[in-house]
């Protein structure tokens, strides 16, 4: 039986959070989260993550900003009202 892709994004971002790889394969892969994956663009220009086809990698330089790689493959996020404390990203640019 395959996984509901609520859990399937949730082990995407919990290897994220806790590994800093992650793996969006089982999502459908790259095309499948092409709009999470646009939204790490900033964080991947800044040297943050990388994208390799399908892996998601945090750099050194990213783990204290895993949260918000994490948080573009949150499919609550944007909509859920705020409940935590906004990350900032060295950019500047506040993400909640």
């Amino acid at each position: 039986m395959s996984m509901p892709v609520g859990w399937r994004r949730g082990r995407l971002i919990e290897r994220v959070m806790c590994d800093l790889p992650g793996d969006p394969a089982p999502m459908g892969g790259a095309a499948a989260c092409a709009g999470e994956l646009a939204a790490l663009a900033r964080l991947a220009a800044d040297g943050l993550v990388a994208i390799a086809g399908d892996r998601v990698l945090v750099s050194e330089a990213g783990r204290p900003f895993c949260r918000l790689v994490a948080q573009a493959f949150d499919a609550h996020a944007a909509r859920a009202p705020q409940r935590h404390s906004a990350a900032v990203s060295p950019t500047g640019v506040v993400k909640t």
